[in-house]
C-alpha cells in the first residue's frame, strides 16, 4: 500500500509551479461535509467554511485535511484531480481502517491520540 506522503510527492509536488496553488486547510471535525452553497462549493467543518472552486477540489481538500495536513498544494486542473481522486480515497479509507483497528485496542484516550498523531506524522512524510 502506498502511503499518503509518497502519493502527495509523486502526484502533486512533482507538478510545475504554475499547475498548483497553495491552500491552508482548516482543522477538520468528524462531521465535516462538502456542500454546494449559493456561490459555489464549500468544505464545512463546524462553523468554518472553506470556499472551493468545485466539488472535486473540495473532496481533495477534505481528504488531505483528514490526514492532518495544515496546508497543501492543489492542482489547478479539476480534470487532473479527478484522475487520481479514486486512488487517493482508497489510500485514505485503507489507512483509516488500519489505524482505527489498531487504536480500538488502546483504552486510554490520551495515549490513543498520541499514537494516532505519531502514525499520521509518519505516513504523511514527504
Amino acid at each position: 500500500m502506498r502511503l499518503i506522503g509518497e502519493f502527495y510527492r509523486e502526484k502533486i509536488l512533482s507538478l510545475e509551479s504554475a499547475a498548483v496553488k497553495k491552500r491552508e486547510l482548516p482543522v477538520i471535525a468528524q462531521d465535516a461535509r462538502i456542500m454546494k452553497g449559493l456561490f459555489g462549493w464549500g468544505l464545512y467543518s463546524g462553523k468554518e467554511c472553506m470556499e472551493c472552486r468545485s466539488e472535486t477540489e473540495a473532496q481533495y481538500l477534505k481528504i488531505m485535511a483528514d490526514f492532518g495536513y495544515q496546508e497543501v498544494m492543489v492542482p489547478v486542473s479539476d480534470e487532473y484531480i479527478k484522475e487520481f481522486l479514486p486512488e487517493l480515497e482508497k489510500i485514505r479509507n485503507k489507512s483509516m481502517t488500519i489505524i482505527e483497528d489498531i487504536l480500538q485496542t488502546i483504552l486510554n484516550r490520551k495515549i490513543r491520540e498520541k499514537i494516532k498523531y505519531e502514525v499520521f506524522a509518519e505516513i504523511t512524510k514527504i
